[in-house]
């Protein structure tokens, strides 16, 4: 894969500052654990130890942080509870074109097809080329709406971009993966 070669991290600045490229060195135990510690019974279609080591396999596939995906997750789906316009059984982990009033966003079949889109999108906006065969809008069907490509190197380069208007968004993320690296 494209990340075997950097050094796994849990690094977490502050502000909005920490990097999303990377590797995680925490497990798919950790991420479950974090979640559970504070929701024991989220809604979603497959367990949260399933669901963390989606996370896990695909973030890394790419290059990208499971535990900054997870801490989004989380954020986007109020712990596994939803209550917006996105449901659980679409397994849209990141509020995939759900737009506000009443747009339901997309839905994947399965759980790791969407954990699958929610990496593809942050590809998206990480990294100016894709980064996998499957990083493409078959997988993720608003891959090809991000533009520009490759302009988030930070959380907070997510305001205003992945959440509208966004305003402190990557910040609340990284309050999570500050917590999920702590325990």
């Amino acid at each position: 894969t494209l990340a075997t070669s950097a050094t796994p991290t849990r690094i977490v600045l502050d502000g909005g500052a920490t990097p999303l490229e990377g590797v995680w060195a925490g497990t798919a135990e950790e991420l479950a654990g974090y979640l559970t510690a504070s929701q024991p019974s989220p809604d979603f279609t497959v367990p949260p130890l399933t669901l963390a080591r989606y996370y896990i396999r695909w973030a890394g596939d790419v290059g990208l942080r499971a535990d900054i995906l997870w801490a989004q997750m989380l954020h986007e789906t109020g712990f596994g509870k939803y209550g917006g316009d996105v449901k659980a059984t679409q397994n849209n982990f990141a509020g995939i074109g759900a737009t506000g009033g009443g747009a339901a966003g997309y839905s994947f079949p399965t759980a790791e097809a969407g954990v699958m889109a929610h990496v593809a999108h942050m590809v998206a906006y990480v990294f100016p080329t894709d980064r996998a065969e499957w990083t493409n809008p078959s997988v993720d069907p608003r891959y090809d709406d991000v533009s520009p490509r490759g302009v988030a190197r930070v959380l907070s380069d997510l305001d205003g971009r992945w959440a509208v208007p966004g305003i402190g968004y990557g910040a609340a993320i990284e309050r999570h993966v500050r917590a999920i690296n702590q325990r």
